[in-house]
């Protein structure tokens, strides 16, 4: 199962445990997808939240980072 099998996979998920993951995600990789994945197999029934700020990083926006994301995920 890939990550982005993972991630659609717990975005639709409609269980009632959460697990946050805080980070810059401006630019968001590969080391992230990773990271949610772990997290997402240690705990299967959780609906992962990522928490991030929207101040830019490294000219890097919070919708430049969601357009990553959903770049990554295909």
């Amino acid at each position: 199962m890939t990550a982005s099998d993972v991630l659609s996979e717990a975005f639709v998920n409609k269980g009632t445990s959460f697990i946050f993951i805080p980070g810059g995600f401006k630019p968001p990789h590969k080391g992230h997808l990773h990271l949610i994945k772990k997290a997402m197999e240690r705990q299967p029934d959780a609906k992962p939240y990522l928490v991030t700020g929207e101040t830019p990083r490294d000219g890097i926006t919070l919708q430049q980072g969601i357009q990553i994301f959903k770049i990554l995920l295909q």
